[in-house]
């Protein structure tokens, strides 16, 4: 940098660059979208609690396992980016994330993973330890598995619905179940229910998500469930399943949640009929602008504290 140049010009300059390196380690983690939902998995826990009390002498360890969690889905995230770089970069929904690691560099993306992943062990090993169970350990074993293995051979981003599966799955072992077991001493039947209520909802949402992508993955010869089944047919799907849900929900009695689904469900016809009758390009394309999994995952998982904590308080 030229001596020439002006102090207060100077600091911008290396403030821009500061704040470029990180909005981009933001983005390959994709924070963007993994932090408001996974708060939303947080406050679900927290309403799944047995004892308030227990909540408050668990809460630095809540915090811990909070963080650790974000970490070790971050780091799918980045193994994600970087075994995706070219398909991201050709993809114009996705090429952001692309450019991102081109803002890191490779190498130190794979640095930052491995930052990452001492970390989240540490955090994961420290919970086992504390609690005295070894439950957080293999809760944190199967999100690197499972993490590793959507991107990576074998693969499950491209084995159909199994990939939704995967997902939904590594979101009850290693974020619900184990969060339940820190702040509750026993596992009942309902909050189990809602649970797998839970599980069922992730479907729609990353249904929904792979959908926008559908003509983009098949340009990269990528083989998914959207394909398979059609773009226009998974919006269709994703507003049948939540509809279902709701009456579930309903029937349990957490009325806001099931007013949130059927929002959802309302939102994903409007989405449907909207790309009738559409190439798969103008579908995808569609989709990706009025669908948005950081917003609507976030509303569903909230919805299920609210309504948790409205059927306690009245009930």
């Amino acid at each position: 940098m030229s001596s020439s140049t002006p102090f207060i010009i100077q600091i911008w300059q290396k403030y821009r660059s500061g704040y470029e390196y990180l909005q981009a380690l933001w983005i390959i983690n994709r924070f963007e979208a993994l932090l408001a939902y996974n708060i939303g998995y947080f406050l679900i826990v927290i309403s799944l609690a047995s004892d308030t009390a227990l909540i408050l002498a668990r809460a630095k360890l809540f915090v811990v396992f909070a963080i650790t969690v974000l970490l070790t889905k971050g780091i799918a995230s980045i193994e994600d980016a970087i075994h995706d770089y070219s398909r991201d970069r050709n993809n114009p929904m996705k090429n952001y994330v692309a450019s991102a690691v081109d803002k890191l560099g490779k190498r130190a993306s794979i640095l930052w993973l491995l930052l990452e992943f001492f970390i989240s062990v540490v955090g994961w090993i420290y919970l086992s330890i504390s609690l005295n169970s070894w439950v957080f350990v293999l809760s944190g074993t199967s999100g690197y598995v499972l993490g590793y293995i959507y991107s990576y051979p074998p693969r499950f981003k491209e084995k159909g619905i199994y990939n939704h599966i995967l997902n939904a799955v590594g979101d009850v072992t290693f974020i619900l179940l184990p969060g339940y077991f820190l702040v509750s001493d026993g596992f009942g039947v309902r909050n189990l229910v809602i649970i797998g209520l839970v599980f069922l909802n992730s479907f729609p949402y990353l249904i929904m998500h792979q959908a926008g992508d559908t003509f983009f993955d098949r340009l990269e010869g990528m083989k998914t469930f959207t394909q398979e089944f059609g773009a226009r047919n998974s919006v269709l799907l994703s507003a049948i399943i939540s509809l279902a849900i709701s009456v579930s929900l309903i029937c349990l009695g957490l009325l806001i949640t099931a007013v949130a689904n059927i929002l959802f469900s309302y939102h994903l016809l409007g989405i449907f009929l909207e790309t009738d009758p559409l190439d798969e390009r103008q579908q995808s394309e569609i989709i990706s602008k009025n669908y948005r999994i950081e917003i609507w995952a976030t509303l569903i998982n909230i919805s299920y504290f609210a309504g948790m904590i409205t059927f306690h308080a009245y009930f």
